[in-house]
C-alpha cells in the first residue's frame, strides 16, 4: 500500500466522522432561546416564544416559527450542515443556514422575503437553558 492511499483512506474516515458528529448534534427538538437582528441579541418577541424546529435522521425537518410551519431537508456535506425550506412551508425564508452547531447551541441563520436576515439561537428541548 502506497502513501496516497493510505493518505486518502485516512482523509474519507476523518470525513466520515465530522459527518456523523455533525449528524448526530443536529439530531434533536431545538427551542428557540435568543433572537439576533442587525447584530443585536435579544430575547425571542412574545410571538417567537414557542419557536421550535426540530431535525430528524432521514434528513427532514419540521418547526414551527412564529406560529407557522416551517419544514424540508437537511444534508451535511464538508462538515456543514446545508438547510432547504420547502417552498410549501407556511413560514416562508428566502434560505436558511446553520451558522454554527455547538454541543448544546445551535444558530439558525435566514432571511425571510423583506430580506431581513434573522439568527435564532437555540437549545436542546431537554436543556436546561
Amino acid at each position: 500500500m502506497n502513501v496516497k492511499t493510505i493518505f486518502l483512506g485516512c482523509f474519507f474516515v476523518i470525513g466520515l466522522i465530522i459527518s456523523l458528529l455533525a449528524q448526530e448534534n443536529i439530531v434533536n427538538k431545538w427551542n428557540i432561546k435568543a433572537v439576533e437582528e442587525f447584530g443585536e441579541e435579544y430575547q425571542p418577541k412574545p410571538e417567537q416564544t414557542n419557536d421550535w424546529i426540530t431535525f430528524n435522521e432521514d434528513k427532514t425537518f419540521i418547526g414551527s416559527f412564529e406560529g407557522k410551519e416551517i419544514k424540508g431537508n437537511w444534508s451535511e456535506k464538508e462538515g456543514k450542515t446545508h438547510v432547504t425550506a420547502s417552498k410549501d412551508s407556511e413560514f416562508k425564508v428566502n434560505w436558511m443556514k446553520v451558522e454554527s452547531l455547538e454541543e448544546g447551541r445551535l444558530s439558525l441563520r435566514f432571511q425571510i422575503p423583506n430580506l431581513i436576515k434573522t439568527i435564532y439561537i437555540l437549545v436542546p428541548e431537554n436543556s436546561e437553558d
